[in-house]
């Protein structure tokens, strides 16, 4: 049996890793106040232990108050806080006079989407003036997948924030070059003990191995999608209603767009909608949901639903279908009889329409093939 490795419990990193020697002292006017999700707390990739180590003005709570109705802040704010978000209407960091900039900045900790959950659960932070800025390349993260280009790491964040904040706190650019070293370590870490790791890791059980990734180990990334289309758009057909769970935490989505051209009596009978709820731009609905998904696992019940909504099924995106027939070789694809097949009952879920009954129909559907190959409820 191997030794354990050596922790460094400053950094929470391997010894063999850790940068907290090298780390500079940086001076600087703006207090950073971070909040962080409970689940980035002790996450071994995490950067904010970075920040405590090297910034002198720096607050690190975790947010524990998340399932609460009304979380408050736990933080004491000044008359001049602001809360880096990068919400429609933020302004441009680089943009602001010196008499404008804020004494405290609030920073949000975690995946993007648990920032999104942050955000949208501390409504204290929506009253505040919200900042942003355009990273000027994409991030340094090597060994933590951002969902898009325009995303980086906390600590890369801050980094950039306080650079254009106070260009004169020269000691940013040292916490950049310790956070690169600790970026090579752990590559050079992770490539030195790849073949041992591959040697020794466990295989997926004989019963999972014919599941995707995205109904086992990225269970709680899993974005299960419907969407009523209809009719001929340019492009494809027109997205009407989309809804949306996420079954690790039972987080939904609706929203509506408004036909090219009225429906009939018919049609909406059809939909099980009224004519007054399909309203809004199509634009609007796809933003909303790229929201949402931020970057998850997506999946729907038909692959050419999912890819109305999302485009080409990226990142482990798969087609319930598929997966459920590949258990049951002789079913014939159509959701109704999985159901009846399995004797799955659906989960009530809010949602308006025909469209709810599908999407709880697809979520029973996996969280049966879990069950069925004997992974744990999650």
């Amino acid at each position: 049996m191997s030794a354990p490795r050596e922790v460094c419990y400053a950094c929470l990193k391997p010894r063999v890793v850790c940068v907290c020697a090298t780390l500079p002292r940086v001076r600087h006017r703006t207090e950073v106040l971070v909040l962080q999700h409970p689940k980035e707390r002790f996450h071994p990739l995490g950067t904010v232990r970075l920040l405590e180590r090297a910034l002198e003005r720096v607050q690190v709570q975790t947010a524990w108050q998340l399932s609460l109705p009304e979380p408050r802040l736990p933080f004491t704010l000044g008359a001049h806080a602001a809360v880096l978000y990068p919400a429609r209407g933020a302004r441009p960091l680089e943009t602001l006079p010196p008499e404008q900039r804020p004494e405290q900045l609030i920073v949000l900790d975690g995946t993007w989407h648990h920032a999104k959950t942050l955000y949208r659960d501390y409504r204290q932070l929506h009253a505040l003036p919200h900042l942003g800025f355009s990273p000027p390349e994409p991030s340094r993260y090597r060994i933590r997948r951002e969902p898009a280009e325009h995303c980086v790491s906390t600590v890369e964040a801050v980094i950039h924030a306080l650079g254009l904040l106070e260009p004169e706190a020269t000691e940013l650019g040292a916490l950049g070059r310790a956070f690169d070293a600790m970026i090579d370590a752990q590559l050079r870490y992770i490539d030195a003990g790849a073949g041992q790791r591959r040697g020794l890791a466990k295989q997926r059980p004989s019963a999972v191995r014919r599941l995707p990734h995205g109904l086992v180990e990225r269970w709680s990334e899993l974005v299960v999608v419907h969407a009523e289309l209809w009719g001929e758009a340019p492009g494809g057909r027109q997205v009407l209603q989309l809804v949306a769970e996420r079954p690790s935490s039972g987080e939904r989505f609706q929203g509506f767009a408004a036909p090219s051209a009225p429906l009939s009596a018919l049609q909406l009978a059809l939909l099980e909608l009224d004519a007054e709820q399909l309203h809004g731009s199509a634009e609007a609905l796809r933003e909303r949901f790229g929201d949402f998904v931020a970057g998850g696992v997506v999946s729907a019940w038909h692959e050419h639903v999912a890819r109305a909504v999302t485009g080409p099924l990226g990142r482990g995106g798969f087609a319930l279908k598929g997966v459920y027939r590949r258990r049951r070789p002789g079913a014939t694809g159509r959701l109704e009889e999985a159901l009846a097949a399995e004797a799955l009952e659906l989960r009530p879920n809010g949602l308006a329409g025909r469209a709810a009954r599908r999407l709880a129909a697809a979520v029973s559907v996996a969280r049966w093939l879990r069950r069925d190959a004997g992974v744990a409820p999650g």
